[in-house]
């Protein structure tokens, strides 16, 4: 099993320590690929991407509008 995690730089010069996940690009138990966008979330109005750490099947653990805190996982990838 593989964390999805929100990738701590993302807050590098921001004041505010908490995103928004405002989509998921890729389906709950969708077989995803290495390096593909699963998710985007937002800090301070940005948009970011989410990228898979590792090819399998993703699961999601977070849902549209939740409040993130760096290195929170929004997910898992399970080896298919």
């Amino acid at each position: 099993m593989t964390p999805v995690r929100i990738d701590e730089g993302l807050w590098s010069g921001s004041m505010m320590q908490q995103a928004v996940l405002t989509a998921w690009t890729a389906a709950d138990r969708a077989v995803v690929t290495e390096g593909a966008c699963v998710a985007e979330v937002a800090v301070e109005g940005r948009r970011h991407r989410i990228t898979a750490p590792a090819s399998g099947r993703l699961f999601r653990e977070a849902a549209l509008e939740d409040v993130l805190e760096p290195g929170d996982a929004i997910g898992r990838i399970e080896p298919v």
